[in-house]
């Protein structure tokens, strides 16, 4: 339904397994056989805290030969250190190097970073970029009912994306929008 509908990247996530849940490999793999290789993909990979979980998420990705850009999402709930964040992110860029296919890595901010014991979207792409990530991502942690713009005005979200893009980070924008945030999203001209 979502080639149908006419996305521009399809994402595989699990949402069971939490706000960035990653799919089962059986899972990725099916939705890898069903997306053309010209179409952008997206994959949740989950929330890391150690170097370990680093390694196994992204060698764990089993690719097919593809055309177009691949997306490894990383988030970094319960990380408290701007240090250990670098140090994770660095990881998965260095890793993802290694990939038979090329991949670009996705750093996953909160705005409600409090409630996922997580450090603040800045920090988080500042970590991006002096990692050599490709993009950061803005979402929400916690799938209550709240939305993006509960938790930033949009001159903070649109600070962000600026800030990003300044960077040269592609910058995506999430967290339960809906149709009453599209205005106010799609003026900080975020690249998804």
């Amino acid at each position: 339904p979502a080639l149908a509908g006419g996305a521009d990247i399809i994402d595989a996530k699990e949402p069971a397994n939490g706000s960035l849940g990653a799919v089962s490999p059986a899972t990725l793999s099916r939705v890898t056989s069903r997306v053309p290789t010209f179409q952008e993909l997206s994959i949740a990979l989950g929330d890391v805290r150690s170097i370990a979980e680093v390694i196994s998420s992204i060698d764990g990705v089993e690719l097919p030969s593809r055309s177009a850009p691949t997306y490894l999402k990383l988030g970094f709930a319960g990380v408290a250190s701007p240090d250990t964040a670098g140090k994770l992110l660095a990881t998965a860029v260095e890793r993802a190097s290694r990939h038979p296919m090329p991949v670009t890595i996705v750093a996953v901010a909160y705005a409600d970073a409090e409630r996922a014991a997580a450090l603040p979207p800045e920090v988080i792409l500042g970590s991006a970029v002096a990692a050599g990530a490709g993009g950061v991502l803005i979402d929400t942690h916690l799938k209550d009912g709240t939305r993006l713009l509960d938790w930033m005005t949009p001159e903070s979200l649109a600070a962000w994306v600026s800030l990003a893009h300044a960077s040269g980070l592609l910058a995506g924008v999430a967290g339960a929008l809906g149709h009453e945030d599209v205005g106010a999203v799609a003026v900080v001209e975020p690249d998804v």
